[in-house]
């Protein structure tokens, strides 16, 4: 008797669904490379393996370190510099609740450049890391 509560406890047990590990990303919004250029639409994706919390742009021609895994967002990349009078910042962020990106790239002082990526993202199957030679 006791066995058969067991398993029918066993079964009566919710689960919980979990996210994969390695997922691509498919992405659609705009960008800009300048403030003075114009915001143009723009497609675009990302593979991302968080248990080798690696990442690469769709095209995956370089592969990163993955700065943050948060359970709401994922942090690619951030980064902040100042050498001399050129100050650089740089961030990238997945929103994993409701799929919504954010880059931003800038340099101010000698240059004064500012690129943006702002989107929503979809998850697809991952499609994997280019294979090495060594």
């Amino acid at each position: 008797m006791k066995l058969q509560l067991l398993a029918i406890l066993a079964f009566a047990v919710p689960t919980t669904a979990t996210a994969p590990e390695k997922f691509d990303l498919k992405c659609t919004g705009e960008r800009q490379f300048h403030l003075e250029s114009p915001v143009e639409p723009h497609s675009y994706g990302f593979r991302i393996d968080l248990k080798s919390q690696k990442w690469c742009w769709e095209h995956c021609d370089i592969i990163f370190d993955i700065a943050q895994v948060h359970p709401d967002r994922l942090i690619l990349a951030e980064k902040h510099e100042v050498l001399g009078r050129v100050t650089s910042h740089l961030v990238n962020v997945i929103d994993r609740t409701n799929g919504n990106h954010r880059f931003r790239s800038s340099v101010t002082g000698s240059t004064g450049n500012v690129h943006t990526i702002n989107g929503t993202c979809e998850p697809a199957p991952f499609s994997g890391f280019p294979a090495t030679k060594f």
